[in-house]
């Protein structure tokens, strides 16, 4: 009898594993239903309950078809455990967000100028409200939820008013000049209170928007404001650093100084200013006493406050941070109650549901996340917290190395997707890295710091709970370093924001060569493979291409755009450029450099990755999210990609598989000589670097708000020192 019950309890805590993975998947699953069962594998084989389910259901989601082979992920996603659902609104930044009270509705606000509205149990899009003519910075719903409000931003001002079930445009008013930054409604739904940037608080019938009495006049313009659930305690701040309280008879209690001449970012209050709460562009978030007049400022963290919001009963307080993340402190203890995670950027703004039991999230990532307050424990994950933009794998394949705006180097198990030891620390938010017969060469800051790590796969085998490695200073080169390619002898090149290229000796720390260049940015540089000769290029539309050992100038060709974003050397000397026309030139040494025109790449002005494949094909990408291969034989394809910019792009060993990473949050892998797709993979944020692993079926991708994805591709072999998309025999 207990073996018949523990049978049925595991089975239930199965099925509720399974139910939470549809429902944190259904975003992706809207799209692209055809990765169901990689989308749920990649879930569930993190659960003890269901983690024997997966080795049976990878070899599913291929079956018999020849394509798409599946991606299981080696890197668990890093998200809390209290994240509910997501819901994906697309490329565009999201800037404000409401629960729509009496309803299961949410409503956020979008750059694109629209406001989505969502049906949270299903995680489906209800309805979209456009019609306005700038991008909304508020959104809100009346208290019996028949309405919705949202204000514009500069130049217009205006406030819009729809009906929520039909989607119907009631009203909108010219409200403020130029920018209208925040509204709430009172607790009758009679009126709609809003706060502009012409310094003033107005009021507004509904859902007529008629203007009721006069406005209230600010000594400075307004960012934020809020009223008290009960109605009672109204407040509003500025770019000064002053919240101003008003009380029921409209008549100014008290000044808060958050932070005098600082910009208040947002502010929140409770039932009877029980309590009130400011963050600013300070990043800080203090918790105000108005009884007293006194702030208290919250635990600090690593990276600032951008908004905030109150449970009604003042017992619960939300931060959005800059790096994606969510704090909660109960109140008044201000005392931690979690951190929520799974944004990849800003998080823009936060609300909580009406009975407190829901944190709703929008940010630039262009989604909406809802999370479960009872649920929310611990402090934040590990690993990266900003934008990793570079990777690469050791020479063995055993570990990946990554670096990431946030001041640091990492390293991962390839095999495990684990972060091994702690990370090695940078100056500045800029760097770029290269990986040069397994020593560690990072060019970071303004001043273009370059740093040694030795033997870095040596390290990571002998001790994988080391303490960080200390890196050894080579040099500066005296600007920020856009680019860097390795040379014969322990040589490497930075490119730099002055205009020059170097030439380091790694063993000497020394720069033997600087290459003057023409004075504009150098955005690209490689070099051929025998060391023979360099070539870079930038912001002055110039090619150079010049001998590292003298400096000499061997070609200066001028190819008539603004700039040159991309620079590739094949493995025989030939050159490869995109220009910000979007114009694919190639160049071999053996035809004196004459320049021929392969094609053009529609957007190229913005995104111009270029790579070489071993077999002799050159991939680009663009700013439209194409991809193009030029073979060395055969007929020029072309492919959509990606909805918007491709970021990342890389070549398989073998040459047979390319990847590419997006703005639409994606990783894909194509056949190089067919262009048919191979596999798809939804990653947590826009994916800006890819890199193949150099000989096992192993992919890592990089990008947003610190995420790292190694994933492997299920029925790739291993061929002639490469591998391909060929299934399994």
């Amino acid at each position: 009898m207990s073996t018949g019950r523990a049978d049925t309890g595991s089975a239930r805590t199965a099925l509720t594993q399974i139910s939470r993975a549809l429902r944190l998947e259904s975003h992706n699953l809207v799209t692209h239903p055809e990765l169901a069962w990689q989308q749920l594998a990649n879930r569930l084989q993190w659960s003890h309950s269901t983690a024997a389910l997966v080795p049976t259901w990878f070899p599913a989601a291929n079956g018999n078809r020849p394509l798409p082979l599946p991606l299981r992920l080696r890197t668990r996603p890093r998200e809390s455990e209290a994240l509910l659902r997501r819901l994906d609104h697309g490329t565009r930044w999201l800037s404000a967000c409401a629960f729509v009270p009496g309803t299961d509705l949410l409503v956020a606000a979008c750059t694109d100028r629209t406001l989505q509205i969502w049906d949270v149990p299903s995680g489906r899009p209800v309805r979209v409200l456009g019609g306005m003519p700038a991008s909304p910075q508020s959104c809100a719903a009346t208290p019996d939820g028949k309405f919705v409000l949202a204000t514009t931003g500069n130049p217009a001002g205006t406030l819009h008013l729809w009906e929520t079930h039909t989607g119907r445009h009631i009203a909108s008013v010219n409200a403020h000049e130029p920018s209208c930054t925040a509204c709430t409604v009172v607790p009758d739904g009679s009126q709609v209170v809003t706060f502009g940037t012409d310094h003033q608080v107005r009021r507004w019938t509904l859902p007529g928007l008629r203007p009721v009495g006069q406005p209230i006049t600010a000594s400075e313009p307004l960012t934020c404001g809020a009223l008290s659930p009960d109605g009672a305690v109204l407040i509003y701040g500025g770019r000064q650093g002053v919240l101003h309280v008003r009380g029921p008879a409209g008549v100014d209690a008290v000044e808060l100084v958050h932070e005098h001449g600082v910009p208040l970012t947002g502010c929140a209050v409770g039932v009877g200013g029980r309590p009130v709460a400011t963050c600013g562009e300070d990043g800080r978030l203090v918790i105000w006493d108005l009884s007293s007049g006194r702030g208290v400022d919250t635990p600090a963290i690593t990276t600032p406050i951008v908004d905030c919001a109150v449970s009604a009963d003042g017992s619960l307080v939300a931060a959005a941070s800059d790096d994606g993340r969510i704090h909660l402190w109960e109140l008044p203890a201000v005392a931690p109650v979690g951190v929520l995670e799974a944004h990849t950027t800003t998080v823009v703004a936060t609300v909580l549901s009406p009975d407190g039991d829901t944190v709703a999230s929008v940010s630039g990532d262009g989604t909406v996340c809802l999370w479960s307050v009872a649920a929310a424990t611990g402090a934040a994950l590990g690993g990266h917290t900003g934008l990793v933009e570079h990777a690469t794998f050791t020479r063995d394949g055993s570990a990946l190395l990554t670096t990431s705006s946030d001041g640091t180097t990492r390293t991962w198990d390839t095999a495990t997707g684990a972060e091994i030891g702690a990370g090695t620390h940078h100056p500045g938010g800029t760097a770029r890295l290269l990986n040069v017969e397994d020593n560690l060469v990072v060019a970071a800051g303004e001043q273009g710091t370059l740093l040694l790590v030795d033997h870095v796969a040596h390290t990571v085998e002998a001790d994988r709970r080391r303490s960080a490695p200390v890196p050894v200073v080579v040099g500066e080169h005296g600007s920020q370093v856009w680019d860097m390619t390795p040379l014969p002898g322990d040589r490497v090149v930075t490119a730099g924001a002055d205009g020059s290229c170097r030439v380091w000796n790694l063993r000497e720390r020394v720069t033997h060569v600087s290459y003057p260049g023409d004075g504009a940015p150098v955005l690209a540089c490689a070099a051929a493979a025998d060391g023979s000769f360099v070539a870079s290029a930038g912001g002055g539309g110039n090619l150079h291409i010049w001998h590292p050992a003298s400096g000499e100038a061997l070609l200066i060709a001028d190819e008539h755009a603004s700039s040159i974003r991309a620079v590739a050397v094949s493995l025989h000397g030939d050159v490869v450029t995109v220009n910000a026309l979007g114009t694919v030139t190639l160049r071999s040494p053996g035809n004196r450099w004459e320049p021929h025109v392969l094609g053009r790449d529609a957007g190229g002005a913005l995104q111009t990755p270029v790579q070489w494949t071993a077999s002799g094909s050159i991939v680009t990408g663009a700013a439209d999210g194409t991809i193009a291969v030029y073979p060395g034989r055969g007929q020029v394809w072309r492919r959509r990609a990606h909805d918007g910019p491709v970021h990342g792009l890389a070549a398989s060993p073998s040459g047979r598989l390319i990847a590419t990473g997006g703005a639409d949050r994606m990783l894909v892998l194509w056949n190089s000589e067919t262009g048919d797709v191979v596999s798809r993979l939804p990653c947590a944020g826009r994916v800006h670097q890819v890199a193949f692993h150099p000989t096992e079926p192993v992919i890592a991708c990089t990008g947003d708000g610190g995420f790292v994805c190694i994933t492997e591709l299920v029925g790739g072999s291993v061929t002639d020192g490469g591998w391909s998309n060929r299934p399994l025999p």
